[in-house]
């Protein structure tokens, strides 16, 4: 979200009608693929009602699948185009402020998003998913060279590489190295790994506005 055009990180959201898009639901793929290839964004989500809202009688969540899209290929995860279907659905009127909404993704459990107190931001809460160790140190060691010759490092740079449940490599470095890193997206893009490659390093800036709460990370 920007407050001006062409700033943000953009995401398309598509609602579809009825059941449709659901993960089990193959007809739909080839056209939901056209679709976000002609978005041309990085990610394009689908959203489509789920029906475990009808088994909701206290009517306090709304529940809905979600599907996501780059231009070539369905990806397991966005999380900036879930923000974005949250927010089209609380702002369109699709779900009422008071109520939570309950995304079902496939591979990973329910993510719930609610409105703030003030009514102005959407709070999300993601399932843990904890790193994988990488125990292939062949692999390990082919990860960190490119890795590190990808973002302008050493390897000595690096502090640690694991996988993610969502197919990511997640590298953490010291926030020195955070700040003068300079990425290489050629390099990174050749680099073998299942969908992407995440940074990350301690931060200090939540800690300043939280009352120096530990162990918070920027990305």
């Amino acid at each position: 979200f920007a407050d001006k055009i062409g700033r943000g990180n953009p995401a398309a959201v598509v609602m579809m009608s009825g059941n449709y898009g659901k993960q089990d639901d193959t007809s739909y793929e080839e056209w939901m693929q056209k679709v976000a290839a002609e978005f041309n964004l990085s990610e394009t989500v689908f959203v489509s009602k789920s029906k475990a809202t009808e088994s909701n009688p206290d009517k306090t969540e709304a529940h809905f699948n979600l599907r996501y899209f780059s231009p070539t290929i369905e990806i397991e995860f966005c999380g900036h185009a879930t923000l974005a279907a949250a927010q089209v659905l609380f702002d369109k009127g699709y779900v009422e402020m008071s109520k939570a909404i309950i995304f079902h993704i496939h591979s990973m459990e329910p993510l719930v998003a609610t409105k703030s107190e003030c009514g102005e931001k959407v709070k999300m809460k993601f399932p843990i998913q904890n790193p994988i160790v990488i125990t292939d140190e062949h692999r390990l060691a082919y990860l960190k060279a490119n890795i590190a010759a990808g973002i302008g490092l050493d390897e000595a740079d690096i502090q640690q590489i694991c996988d993610t449940d969502c197919q990511d490599v997640l590298v953490e470095i010291s926030k020195a190295c955070f700040q003068k890193m300079i990425p290489n997206t050629s390099m990174l893009a050749n680099v073998k790994v299942g969908r992407g490659i995440i940074i990350s390093a301690e931060g200090d800036c939540r800690q300043q506005l939280e009352g120096q709460i530990a162990g918070q990370f920027d990305f």
